[in-house]
């Protein structure tokens, strides 16, 4: 972000030559601050802005086509108003912007939400930070509560709004910006969707694109219907399976539904391809930006960490997310442990403490060429270049797609499985383990998502001031990060009469200095001094005295040898000596550490059901957590069974179940409280659903969540109520499926996997199409262990945590089908 000044600097526009179809007085502003404008006929290629309101003109198209920065007059007063360049995405003309001036965050929401949220707003004229940070507008979430939310109130002076993020899926569903209002906390009421006062934005760039959305994106239903409303205005088709789309959005590769859509030839990208074609509305190669297509499913950089340097604006949102989608840890500080600089040029603090303490620095390239590769690449041709600018904008890195039929070796892929994150009765959706297995909201403050899996930001931005040459500089060992000169070296600065002689090439590191941790050497480099700290662990020198040599000949032998006896002291066996006591403490420390975590139970909850949720800084009082990973469930609160997605996927990892009425009480009493008197009793339910809680918990405490272990799970379309599908298919991976797929006409290649044994088909009366090519191969080919069962089955078997197979068919079926008269009698009663 930026500084505001009150004067602002004679020459803030002296890199700017504009094109100005707007009114005289905003180019009598860009020459008075020593800006050009051109007149009639334009010289292109000397043009660096285009000053328009109006989108659709010429000057704005060429513009763009030429990568020039097109902004509204309003850059112009701002940039004086506050003494420097402002941003240029919160001044486009384009109206496909619909989130234009938004800066925000997430608080508490899973991570493929906040990944949405972020992709919309980059690509759709707005800004996404992790963490708060200055200038900050929105504050997504969904009850009001958590660490972010309670910072905002107690800065009620910034006026950051806090908002449902409904709010943003509405825009996109309706491709309209709505008023803000009705999803604002303490009191949002958006019960029912607004109806719009302007015209609709659309798009034709993917008529006649029959689509899929990838089950690892992971939506909500909510979600995912908005999304489908934007996608069809942009002239698509949403199909139900993969194998009937020629157009696939995922997020990873590797996973099956990404690997048969490489076999069947579709065009593949992601949400951010997406909303970046709706907003151009023209057609983007998605091979030609990795951030268009699935990310890698390895992690080949996983233990570096990288700083960058010289970028600015959308170049160094496009490297921070590659780094991080790359599997490395990037930081915005460079630290003495430091992996790797990526610089767009040779000069800057950051650059320049690189070589000192021996950090290998590259450009932006290496980072392209490991990103294609998938693995990291030597440094030696990558050098940073030697010109003083930094880059705003670059080429994006393309990416090599992999040949129909094929895939990556060496990768292991999982099936999806889920989050939840409904709190109703209704099973509501589902959320992907990768890249991390049920990331907690409450570990999400300041999570890592594509949205830290995808970027990481400094909360509140501090500005730094330029440090004059030759001035000494106190402060930890970290180089701190400024949008636009980097400056302030943070490193220890204490002597200068020990000096390196610098590398004659400029990407050449210095060796670093065989020191103890605890003292580094610096160097003056170029106009910073840097002032080293003595050395305590060099071996003592001698000086001679002004006697003549053959005085002192023999006095110099001894000399001499107990020099030597102290370099050995102090370079051979004090290292030694001091690595020993070092691990002891080490060991001390991690064995005092896990007896301590031993001794401390972990609570964690979960609510479903109309049980009240109680805030989580209320819980954390009392060192309880809330989860949204079933696996992870210690206590399931409610207060009454419910069949819910909750209620059924974490029942085959048999956490006590209790009402809400054992968090009030462990709050009112500040301890976790016994969680015998609270377990839930509904024998009313218990009647009506034939089945015993207690029973099934034990049943799940002795087995673990095996129920369909070994069987893939296949759902007609009618089988389940609409749109819970992929709460069903949580609750089958839950209990320990192998699979489970919807099935929407009995194929080949359904027909080979039945052969080969352990499948489920649920279904209904009603979709014979489906079940009774299925019943034939059961009565007629001795399909091993398959089995054609209904809806309300399945869930019974869940809710007792005990497998029925005394019959391979309902009744049901078998009744639909001696009616339809389809099967001999003699095939039935075989049945």
């Amino acid at each position: 972000m930026v500084r505001r000044t009150s004067t602002p600097p004679n020459d803030i526009f002296s890199n700017v030559t504009a094109l100005n179809e707007c009114d005289e007085e905003y180019t009598e502003l860009v020459t008075k601050y020593q800006g050009n404008v051109l007149s009639y006929p334009y010289d292109w290629n000397r043009t660096t802005h285009v000053i328009t309101e109006n989108y659709d003109s010429f000057a704005a198209q060429e513009g763009l086509r030429r990568k020039l920065h097109v902004v509204k007059p309003s850059w112009i007063v701002d940039s004086i108003k506050h003494g420097n360049i402002q941003n240029y995405r919160y001044y486009s003309c384009n109206p496909r912007h619909l989130f234009q001036g938004v800066v925000a965050t997430a608080c508490e929401l899973d991570p493929y939400h906040s990944y949405v949220i972020d992709e919309a707003l980059e690509a759709l004229g707005g800004h996404y930070s992790p963490s708060l940070i200055q200038f900050m507008t929105h504050v997504f979430t969904k009850d009001g509560f958590g660490p972010k939310c309670q910072r905002v109130k107690t800065r009620a002076a910034e006026q950051i709004k806090l908002i449902h993020p409904q709010w943003l899926f509405d825009c996109l569903r309706l491709g309209v910006r709505l008023d803000d209002g009705p999803y604002l906390f303490p009191n949002p009421s958006f019960s029912t969707l607004p109806v719009p006062n302007v015209e609709p934005i659309s798009s034709h760039v993917l008529e006649h694109k029959q689509l899929y959305i990838s089950k690892d994106l992971s939506l909500s239903s909510n979600a995912h219907i908005s999304l489908s409303s934007f996608l069809n205005r942009m002239g698509c088709e949403i199909k139900d399976t993969v194998y009937d789309c020629d157009t696939f959005i995922g997020f990873r590769r590797e996973t099956t539904e990404y690997r048969a859509a490489v076999k069947s030839n579709c065009v593949i990208g992601t949400l951010s391809w997406v909303f970046s074609m709706f907003s151009s509305d023209a057609w983007i190669n998605p091979t030609q930006n990795a951030l268009h297509y699935p990310l890698p499913a390895t992690k080949f950089l996983k233990g570096y960490s990288i700083s960058l340097t010289n970028y600015t604006g959308e170049a160094r949102v496009q490297l921070e997310k590659l780094i991080v989608a790359s599997g490395a840890a990037y930081s915005k500080n460079l630290k003495p442990n430091s992996s790797l600089l990526i610089a767009a040029s040779a000069c800057g603090q950051k650059y320049q403490a690189s070589r000192v303490w021996g950090i290998p620095s590259v450009s932006h390239h290496w980072l392209y060429s490991s990103f294609q590769l998938e693995s990291a690449q030597g440094y030696d041709i990558y050098q940073v270049s030697t010109t003083n600018q930094c880059q705003d904008a670059i080429e994006p890195c393309s990416v090599k797609t992999p040949e129909p039929g094929l895939q990556s070796s060496g990768v292991q892929t999982d099936d999806v499985l889920v989050e939840w994150h409904a709190s109703n009765p209704s099973m509501d959706r589902l959320t992907s383990d990768k890249p991390n297995m049920y990331p907690s909201p409450e570990q999400e403050i300041e999570h890592t998502t594509i949205s830290q899996e995808l970027r990481h930001s400094n909360e509140y931005h501090s500005v730094h001031t330029v440090t004059s040459t030759k001035e000494k500089i106190q402060s930890s060992e970290t180089i701190p990060e400024t949008e636009q000169n980097e400056i302030n070296i943070g490193q220890n600065i204490n002597s200068d009469n020990d000096m390196r002689p610098l590398p004659t090439s400029v990407n050449e590191p210095l060796k670093k200095p065989e020191l103890s941790t605890k003292t580094r050497k610096s160097a003056i480099m170029n106009s910073v001094e840097v002032v080293l700290p003595q050395r305590t662990d060099e071996p003592l020198r001698v000086i001679a005295d002004s006697k003549s040599d053959e005085e002192n000949t023999p006095y110099l032998h001894k000399r001499k040898a107990a020099e030597s006896a102290k370099e050995i002291l102090a370079n051979v066996v004090m290292p030694d000596v001091l690595a020993f006591e070092k691990e002891k403490r080490s060991r001390h420390s991690v064995q005092q550490h896990s007896s301590t975590t031993q001794l401390r139970k972990k609570y964690r909850v979960m609510f479903t059901g109309s049980s009240p949720r109680t805030p989580s800084n209320e819980l954390k009082l009392v060192d309880i957590q809330v989860t949204e990973n079933p696996a992870k469930c210690t206590h399931l609160v409610t207060d009454k069974i419910v069949r819910t997605e909750k209620f059924l996927c974490s029942l085959p990892y048999a956490p006590f179940v209790v009402t809400s009425a054992w968090v009030v009480q462990s709050i009112l009493r500040h301890s976790v409280q016994d969680e015998k008197p609270y377990f839930l009793k509904d024998e009313l339910k218990e009647k009506e659903y034939g089945f015993s809680l207690q029973d099934s918990l034990e049943r799940a405490r002795t087995y673990g969540p095996i129920l369909f272990k070994n069987f893939d799970v296949y759902v007609s379309p009618k089988a389940v109520p609409a749109g819970n599908f992929s709460a069903i298919r949580q609750i089958a991976h839950c209990n320990g499926a192998a699979s489970c797929s919807l099935l929407s006409s009995y194929t080949k290649r359904f027909s080979s996997r039945v052969k080969q044994g352990f499948v489920l088909l649920i279904s209904t009366a009603g979709e014979a199409n489906i079940w009774e090519p299925f019943l034939t191969s059961i009565l007629f080919e001795d399909a091993n262990e398959c089995y054609l069962r209904d809806y309300d089955w399945l869930i019974s078997c869940v809710l007792k945590q005990k497998l029925d197979l005394d019959d391979k068919v309902s009744p049901t079926f078998l009744k639909a089908s001696e009616s339809s008269n389809n099967l001999t009698k003699s095939a039935l009663q075989k049945s």
